[in-house]
């Protein structure tokens, strides 16, 4: 796979060590440890780690010099599959239960192009990571483009994603495409159900793959808690019905995957 008209910096997940790149895993997955693999080299033996959205498994958890450095949350007990989750406090983005500045680094992911399913916007979340960041802390969120979630992300619209960062909070210091030289190109969109037409409609687009935006936070000036983080409830919204995250890319995505859907239901086939 080759990612194309990238102006920012491009990584090779065939230049990676084993256990990095395996060949049980999907291209978007070894992108994922590719970019964890980094950020554990990147890390100080002190340095605190929040881990948003952990689930039931960490590669940064297992790899860090001293996992008691390391915290993670996530808005269940077990997931989907019935795994228990290794989050050390039940807790969501938007409302993050820690401190001010308790953190070094904070690493999301996979789970910002999600947020918008739970009613969570960006400029929230991000707000939230801010906070419980110390100032000259990074924030590394990995998400896919040209796959599912939110709109911008679905679409690949890099600049939109970019238009949520508050500059008066962050620097921008990278922006990482993953790509595999070893790889066929990775047309993960219609694995996940939406048209060619409108994944390209603003270009041609040839693979599926992973991006890490790093982030500087350079001011605490908007960091505000009014109460003690570690003592909030846990309020998660309801996640979108399949109909209203369909609806969210556009009535004819809407009507194309409903065609579909009914096209299924008569032939018995997927």
């Amino acid at each position: 796979m080759k990612v194309q008209d990238w102006k920012y910096t491009v990584k090779n997940i065939a230049s990676y060590p084993p256990g990095v790149k395996s060949i049980d895993e999907s291209v978007m997955a070894n992108a994922v440890n590719a970019a964890n693999y980094d950020l554990v080299k990147q890390l100080d033996p002190s340095d605190r780690v929040l881990e948003i959205g952990c689930g039931s498994a960490s590669y940064l958890r297992d790899h860090i010099a001293d996992d008691k450095n390391w915290d993670g949350i996530d808005v269940y007990e077990k997931d989907s599959r019935g795994r228990k989750c290794i989050a050390t406090r039940l807790g969501s983005v938007h409302s993050i239960p820690f401190e001010n500045d308790a953190f070094d680094v904070v690493l999301s992911n996979q789970s910002i192009e999600h947020w918008f399913e739970y009613g969570v916007k960006l400029e929230q979340g991000l707000s939230e990571i801010a906070r419980v960041l110390k100032v000259d802390g990074r924030a590394h969120l990995n998400f896919p483009f040209y796959l599912h979630g939110h709109p911008l992300f679905v679409t690949g619209d890099l600049d939109g994603v970019l238009s949520f960062i508050d500059k008066e909070i962050w620097k921008i210091e990278d922006v990482i495409a993953f790509e595999d030289s070893d790889e066929s190109d990775y047309i993960g969109w219609q694995r996940c159900g939406f048209p060619d037409f409108y994944v390209q409609r603003s270009r041609t687009v040839n693979t599926s793959y992973v991006v890490e935006l790093v982030l500087k936070k350079t001011s605490s000036k908007k960091d505000d808690v009014p109460e003690d983080p570690a003592s909030r409830k846990l309020d998660i919204s309801s996640r979108l019905s399949g109909n209203r995250r369909a609806l969210a890319h556009g009535v004819d995505v809407f009507l194309w995957k409903l065609l579909k859907k009914v096209t299924r239901g008569r032939t018995g086939k997927g």
